[in-house]
């Protein structure tokens, strides 16, 4: 279990990077497709940094079930 030990906290500040980047790049215009392709990259891994952040909890809260389930 101790390959999970600092996961959690990585992958919440990957989503605070990720948003930050996002929000800056939403308030400032679209002048050329290029932009739009960043912002659309950066939507893209603002979701998938938010998705692994909670599938990692997810992931968390089955292991702790599962192992309470097995004791009598």
């Amino acid at each position: 279990m101790d390959f999970y030990n600092g996961f959690k906290r990585e992958l919440l500040g990957q989503v605070k990077a990720d948003t930050l980047r996002y929000k800056t790049i939403e308030q400032s215009p679209a002048e050329t497709s290029e932009d739009m392709l960043m912002f659309y990259e950066s939507m893209f891994k603002r979701h998938h940094s938010d998705w692994a952040f909670n599938e990692h909890s997810r992931v968390n809260h089955m292991l702790f079930k599962t192992a309470l389930d097995g004791v009598p």
